[in-house]
């Protein structure tokens, strides 16, 4: 008898936390996850990466590691190598969205091309962003809806990313992560093969001129570009999902997708 009692008791509780979602879901409202970050500066915010943290909590490690995302409060932010949080030290190892996150079950099932997996905080203020050798992971949409960015600078070294002319590349030069904030022709440097996901996401460039390196164009590489026009893809054979999507390209469909 307790065990069937317990098994009513567990189910209760199963549908009383799952059925809000279901119902917000079933009417267009997925639900957000806000992010609780785990230190704060004037210019970013610390998020420790629990699943290599060390047991013993009283002494530093290389196991120890956070991810940053970056505030919308100043003109230049240098990403620091180590930061002490609660007199642990922990390295910089990953850049991630300031952003609010939808339920990525809900988002897969729910979300329509007009609303992202995130909500993207607008950053006004960023022009320069300065990147330590210890970072080796950039999440895709990092630096979305930063319209003042003008260079990225990458610790010599670094030994997955580096810049030229300001643009975030990899370090050997052949996938482009984020291009900086433009209203009229973006030049993507010579050499470059790829165009990563979301790397130009809500710009607002109106011309974006590749080399003839480049091959291909990720998904939602520039997603939501309303202002963008042309872009030479001649030499283009491989695309992403809603590469184009809500851009003022030709020759696309409703779901951004090119008309082959």
């Amino acid at each position: 008898m307790k065990k069937i009692l317990k098994g009513v008791v567990l189910l209760v509780l199963f549908w009383v936390t799952i059925l809000p979602f279901h119902v917000n879901a079933a009417v267009g409202k997925v639900p957000k996850i806000e992010r609780t970050c785990d230190y704060r500066t004037k210019e970013l915010e610390f998020y420790i990466c629990n699943c290599f943290q060390t047991s013993n909590s009283n002494t530093a490690s290389n196991h120890n590691t956070v991810k940053v995302a970056i505030r919308n409060t100043t003109k230049q932010v240098k990403i620091p190598e180590e930061v002490s949080i609660k007199g642990i030290r922990y390295t910089v190892t990953g850049i991630v969205p300031n952003a609010k996150e939808y339920s990525m079950y809900y988002a897969d099932k729910y979300i329509d091309l007009n609303r992202d997996i995130k909500i993207y905080r607008k950053n006004t203020k960023t022009q320069v962003i300065s990147i330590p050798k210890t970072v080796i992971t950039i999440e895709d949409g990092s630096f979305n809806r930063f319209t003042k960015l003008k260079k990225f600078k990458v610790s010599s070294g670094n030994k997955k990313f580096k810049t030229v002319k300001g643009t975030l590349l990899s370090k050997s030069g052949k996938i482009l992560y984020a291009g900086v904030s433009t209203k009229g022709t973006y030049y993507v440097p010579a050499g470059v093969q790829s165009i990563a996901k979301r790397a130009f996401a809500y710009s607002t460039v109106k011309r974006i001129v590749l080399p003839k390196s480049c091959k291909k164009i990720d998904s939602r590489a520039f997603y939501k570009c309303m202002k963008l026009k042309k872009i030479n893809l001649k030499q283009v054979n491989q695309y992403g999902a809603n590469a184009f999507f809500k851009t003022k390209i030709k020759k696309i469909d409703r779901f951004g997708n090119l008309f082959k």
